[in-house]
């Protein structure tokens, strides 16, 4: 293919479009609170291997433009030469590329023929991260009243929950069944973008 094609690059675009529409709706379908599945506060996006945005969702313009930070942040403490098959990553500090603590990113490397080829990301508004009340706090008056807030973490580890991290999610939201919930639906959407753009790829 010539990289000047114009038509082959607009289907190859579209393709990339549709996809990341498809892990949006996946994400919907997979989603256990009420927040994401009914108010469809979450967004889907594919990034390339250094970070960039080259896809996205019709979703949250706030998250999406977010995400364009959170990820590049999670890349820092973890780079694309570390990274696995299987890896998921985890993230939510307002004050290092994220939203607020209740947006929560996750995102997972994409391996083409043993290469990072891209990512699949998501960012979804969780329906509890503990704080001085449920849900968002309109009392509270600095950050760490707001709930728990995660630097960059592994959720998964070639495919393996890590377990420390499930564990203290857990136990820090009042509703641990919606909010893992949640999280996993983001895990799955991730799967269907990594099948998607390796068969694009193909």
């Amino acid at each position: 293919m010539k990289k000047s094609d114009p038509i082959v690059m607009e289907v190859i675009n579209n393709r990339l479009q549709s996809i990341a529409n498809e892990m949006e709706d996946s994400l919907l379908k997979m989603a256990f609170s009420v927040i994401v599945k009914e108010m469809k506060d979450a967004s889907t996006a594919i990034f390339d291997a250094k970070g960039r945005t080259i896809a996205q969702s019709a979703a949250m313009p706030c998250q999406l433009g977010f995400l364009s930070s959170s990820v590049p942040a999670i890349l820092e403490d973890f780079p694309v030469s570390q990274a696995k098959e299987g890896d998921v990553y985890l993230q939510n500090d307002p004050f290092n590329g994220g939203s607020h603590i209740p947006d929560v990113t996750a995102l997972t490397p994409i391996f083409y023929e043993g290469e990072v080829v891209a990512f699949a990301a998501s960012m979804v508004h969780l329906a509890d991260t503990g704080g001085i009340a449920p849900g968002v706090s309109t009392a509270a008056t600095c950050v760490y009243q707001e709930g728990l807030c995660l630097p960059p973490v592994k959720f998964y580890d070639e495919g393996k929950p890590v377990k420390d991290i499930h564990e203290i999610i857990k136990q820090n939201v009042r509703i641990p069944d919606e909010v893992m919930g949640d999280l996993e639906a983001q895990v799955a959407c991730g799967k269907v973008g990594i099948g998607r753009i390796q068969t694009l790829c193909d």
